[in-house]
């Protein structure tokens, strides 16, 4: 089948310098001082090679060396092909592989120069091959492997033979393996969780979205991409942005061997009267040029855009339990630290039995702070603590605000990062970004500040129902933080 992969667009071509047969190190291993002459593959053994699909053929030249104590003598010698499936040397190999061998197809290479004739000057004769990409791609999609089946290796074997004279039979084969075949693609690099919030946010009336080439290739020059809005997009109950709303170019020029990837500026213009809480625009790519096939999964980018004005979140059921709200946890979370579970403490009860009861009602309390308790003496101190909170629904959030102990009271933090997800099951595992979405930090807390607020804008917006605050720093040498309350800004996502 077709496999794509994310590089960059280069011509693809084994060179082979300056060619010489002379002075070749270990020579007198390839052709003993007996032979007058005898004939060998410089490049002799295996060649692993990608190709790339980027509508030209690709073309890799070796060369048949003539040696001996006397060079002077004329000799000639046939390049031919050798079926894997049947050549013992081969399928030795393969046996040893644990895979099966299979030639590419005729149709799909050409070789020049294989009857090879020297004259008492000539020393060397290149024999140059050339192969169409397309061809062995679909070859290779002809192919069914069943389950059970060996993996299937294509390759070319060349081999040097001759009827007159000598040919070394250690060195007398050029064999191109074929790793894969690689198509370009260009697409959106992500589809859709774009959002923007245009009010009250930093001004964010601007989204950029990036898209890109899936593959590096050394020949690559300007490309241009034209762009559209897809106005039969399926809505799902939300309104799409109005024409003269919004701006964006209609095209973009990048170069592609500088970069395979660039971006498109989408802008919501300053007079745009919007009345609904939240549009969508879907912009699509609609063409390339040159001529480079699209995505079909990645040719549509989707903007969720809220109009509202961000507002700091009600905490109303936001409960003090490890099933709805703020969770603390001595945890192992892909082995970035090592402490046991047993060590557990709940956001929700200090080291005194306090509990955040009066916070969650609403006031900024300091007389109950939440104390996560003091690690173990063994403990790393690149460790330390996350919470979670729930906020119930779904929410664009545009800040987050941490409350520290009272004044004479220290609370031993200094830096963290923001996440944002909306998978319950799995919310524990920061290092998956299909879970979580990594919004923002924040660095250099301001410690014995008592209960004033401290509010940190997000870097990046996104949407969730569980925001996790995740705790890189303290001044503590045991690993202890402690935090009064938290707060989030935000917007409703409609249902």
């Amino acid at each position: 089948m077709k496999k794509t992969f994310n590089v960059l667009f280069a011509t693809f071509l084994i060179a082979v310098g300056v060619v010489s047969c002379k002075n070749e190190d270990g020579i007198q291993d390839i052709v003993p001082e007996e032979y007058h002459k005898m004939l060998y593959v410089k490049e002799n053994g295996t060649q692993n090679v990608t190709l790339y699909n980027v509508g030209e053929n690709v073309s890799y030249t070796f060369t048949v060396c003539k040696g001996g104590s006397d060079p002077s003598l004329t000799a000639t010698a046939k390049v031919t092909v050798i079926d894997p499936a049947t050549d013992a040397e081969c399928q030795d190999q393969a046996a040893q592989e644990n895979v099966q061998y299979r030639g590419i197809p005729s149709e799909a290479y050409s070789l020049s120069n294989t009857d090879l004739e020297y004259s008492g000057e000539e020393t060397w004769k290149q024999v140059t091959v050339t192969i169409d990409p397309q061809k062995v791609q679909d070859a290779m999609d002809g192919v069914v492997v069943n389950s059970g089946d060996l993996p299937v290796v294509w390759m070319l074997p060349l081999e040097v033979t001759s009827e007159t004279d000598s040919v070394s039979s250690e060195r007398n084969r050029y064999i191109i393996e074929i790793d894969d075949v690689l198509t370009p693609q260009i697409g959106f690099t992500k589809t859709s969780e774009q959002y923007f919030v245009i009010e009250g946010f930093d001004d964010n009336r601007t989204a950029t979205v990036d898209f890109a080439i899936n593959m590096e290739y050394e020949k690559w020059g300007d490309f241009t991409c034209e762009f559209e809005v897809v106005d039969d997009y399926e809505l799902g109950g939300k309104t799409l942005l109005p024409e003269g709303s919004y701006t964006f170019d209609s095209s973009v020029t990048f170069n592609a061997q500088t970069s395979v990837k660039s971006s498109l500026t989408v802008t919501i213009n300053d007079d745009a009267e919007l009345e609904s809480n939240d549009y969508v625009l879907p912009i699509r790519i609609k063409s390339v040029s040159p001529s480079v096939e699209i995505s079909e999964a990645n040719s549509v980018c989707v903007l969720n855009i809220s109009s509202a004005v961000p507002v700091k979140l009600d905490r109303t059921g936001w409960a003090n339990t490890s099933e709805a709200c703020c969770i603390a946890t001595w945890a192992k979370i892909s082995n970035l630290f090592q402490v046991d579970y047993a060590s557990q403490v709940w956001w929700s009860i200090d080291q005194s039995g306090g509990t955040l009861t009066d916070a969650t009602k609403g006031g900024h309390t300091d007389e109950h702070p939440s104390r996560l308790g003091t690690a173990s003496s063994n403990l790393p101190m690149d460790f330390l603590h996350w919470i979670i909170v729930d906020l119930q629904k779904e929410y664009y959030v545009t800040a987050v605000s941490l409350y520290g102990l009272k004044g004479t009271e220290a609370s031993y933090l200094t830096d963290g990062e923001f996440y944002l997800g909306s998978d319950r099951s799995v919310f524990t595992d920061i290092e998956h970004p299909e879970v979580w979405n990594h919004i923002g930090s924040f660095t250099e807390f301001k410690d014995k500040q008592g209960p004033d607020e401290q509010k940190y804008d997000v870097s990046t917006l996104s949407k969730g129902r569980y925001l996790m605050v995740y705790f890189t720093g303290t001044n503590q040498n045991k690993g202890e933080i402690a935090l009064n309350e938290i707060d989030v800004y935000g917007v409703p996502v409609s249902e």
